[in-house]
């Protein structure tokens, strides 16, 4: 009963840290429905990645990142 009051704590904490940076994102620009598609990710196990630069880095990003096979690159504007 303990572990399982421990685990669920943990996760608990997780899934607030997760909301949180979330919702970072959608306070700097990215659009709320990215947002969603990224939580969906997370909880799937996939990974996300979050870079900030400036528009010729962006695309360096995504030239290093496009040829992997299951990437999406999506680029966003600041508020």
């Amino acid at each position: 009963m303990v572990v399982s009051t421990l685990e669920g704590g943990i996760i608990g904490g997780a899934a607030g840290a997760l909301a949180g940076a979330l919702s970072a994102l959608s306070a700097i620009g990215v659009p709320q429905n990215s947002v969603l598609r990224y939580e969906t990710a997370l909880k799937a196990d996939n990974f996300v990645v979050t870079a900030q630069g400036t528009p010729e880095q962006a695309e360096k990003a995504r030239e290093a990142l496009e040829p992997t096979a299951e990437a999406e690159v999506s680029t966003f504007s600041p508020k």
